[in-house]
């Protein structure tokens, strides 16, 4: 949601960046959506594992759901530099859209290839003029 304010000014109803004081309804339809989409959520994954998602963005972690979260907090969080783009692409296939609209495709494909250890990857073919990178 941070990706869609900064990038193409979108506000959701219900987030902290329409003033809200809990991003907590917002975060509810997130897992609705998250939760209608095939093969994105483990086999074991229930009701209550919405409840205790909920739990712990109640609690005062860095994940509480009365705090916008940066991607610097994610980064220090996960201690892994390319966790901002990982959730970007998981939200890319809940919304189906990334960022600015565009397809992470080439993206995904990238990042396929990184962890793969195969080093250079080309990425001809990406447009990072809306990407905010």
């Amino acid at each position: 949601m941070d990706d869609d304010y900064k990038f193409d000014g979108d506000v959701e109803a219900g987030s902290l960046y329409d003033g809200s004081p809990s991003g907590e309804p917002s975060f509810r339809r997130y897992m609705n959506k998250v939760q209608r989409k095939k093969n994105l959520l483990p086999p074991w994954w229930s009701a209550e594992s919405v409840r205790e998602c909920l739990t712990h963005g109640r609690n005062n972690s860095w994940s509480n759901l009365n705090c916008a979260v940066e991607k610097s907090d994610i980064i220090e969080h996960y201690g892994h530099p390319l966790m901002p783009m990982q959730l970007r692409m998981f939200a890319e296939q809940v919304y189906g859209t990334g960022p600015g609209g565009q397809s992470g495709t080439a993206m995904l494909e990238l990042q396929v290839s990184a962890e793969q250890g195969e080093g250079f990857a080309s990425t001809m073919g990406v447009n990072f003029a809306n990407m905010g990178l």
